[in-house]
């Protein structure tokens, strides 16, 4: 406001004759890349982490161990890493994701039977979007 042009005029006036020289293109870009960075870092910030975790752990059972998450908030989407006891537990997590409120697009992206080990579990990856429920001012 006008206490900022007055600064902006003291100052102009203690330094005579140098003007504010414009931004080279590359100072420019850099500019923009630092205020598009904030803006992710602002978005990452206001996603309602816990909420997604608890829905992903309230789902998890006795049959299902969560790995991995993964987050990529510019997209809103989720890569799981999973372990299931089987290839029937698999699947009915994979239902039940995508019967949640907080996710679409649940896809199975590669599953594997894990020889090594005699209970022979199923690791599994799994993307998914999910749904920002903005709070209502």
């Amino acid at each position: 406001g006008a206490a900022a042009r007055a600064d902006l005029a003291e100052s102009e006036r203690r330094l005579p004759g140098v003007a504010a020289l414009p931004l080279s293109a590359a100072e420019t870009r850099a500019q923009q890349a630092a205020l598009a960075e904030m803006q992710r870092l602002s978005a990452q910030l206001s996603l309602p982490w816990e909420r997604l975790f608890g829905t992903l752990e309230a789902l998890a059972n006795d049959d299902i161990a969560l790995l991995s998450l993964t987050p990529d908030a510019r997209k809103q989407q989720l890569r799981i890493t999973a372990e299931a006891r089987d290839l029937a537990a698999m699947l009915a997590y994979h239902r039940s994701l995508e019967d949640s409120d907080d996710l679409r697009d649940v896809a199975l992206v590669n599953h594997e039977i894990v020889s090594e080990v005699p209970e022979r579990p199923v690791r599994f990856n799994l993307t998914a979007t999910w749904m920002v429920q903005h709070a209502k001012p």
